[in-house]
């Protein structure tokens, strides 16, 4: 049970990291095909590493709902571990999606209100 709240906590840290600001998240780093056509080490690689990020005026929806969702889940996962700043951030950053995309928002409630939690 520590080993997965702490590998949880690992990775909402991850994900609050990417949310650089209430309307930008950064979803990844690189181009997928150009990266697999290189046969070096991430190291030795000296193509360009383009940061792909969602902001009002490049919207990805689904990339921000899975971030958004995850951040959700963690909070209900971690909110009892006695780190409440920690928690507070966590749905503070999920719920700081609706602010770009109002049918995130929607989902997001609905998909709560079904499940019964209070976020």
């Amino acid at each position: 049970r520590g080993n997965l709240r702490a590998a949880s906590r690992w990775g909402a840290d991850v994900l609050l990291r990417a949310h650089a600001s209430p309307t930008t998240r950064y979803t990844q780093v690189g181009d997928g095909n150009a990266d697999h056509q290189c046969w070096e080490r991430p190291e030795d690689m000296d193509t360009p590493r383009t940061l792909y990020k969602i902001t009002a005026d490049s919207p990805g929806s689904a990339a921000a709902a899975e971030a958004s969702a995850a951040l959700a889940a963690a909070y209900v996962a971690l909110k009892d571990d006695g780190d409440t700043a920690f928690s507070s951030r966590l749905l503070a950053a999920s719920r700081s999606v609706c602010a770009t995309d109002m049918h995130i928002c929607i989902f997001i409630s609905i998909t709560a209100t079904y499940l019964g939690l209070n976020v």
